[in-house]
């Protein structure tokens, strides 16, 4: 999951950073539009793990909470 993600991140920094501005024609934007809409869906797609990885991590913090002498608490 931390790949993909890292990968989708990636995608959309080098969109952000590649947006046509007012120098730029129509088929430039159409193309940005395009990769945004599709690392969108990407990250759509990927909701219900990264929930499900939230919710493991805030279990874990909670046992860790119940360690005497943990740093979690």
């Amino acid at each position: 999951l931390k790949s993909i993600l890292a990968g989708v991140v990636e995608n959309a920094q080098a969109v952000a950073h590649n947006l046509p501005d007012h120098n730029h024609n129509t088929q430039d934007a159409r193309r940005a539009f395009t990769q945004h809409k599709l690392i969108q869906a990407e990250l759509r797609d990927k909701q219900e793990d990264m929930d499900q990885l939230i919710c493991t991590i805030e279990d874990l913090q909670r046992e860790m909470e119940k360690v005497p002498n943990s740093d979690m608490s």
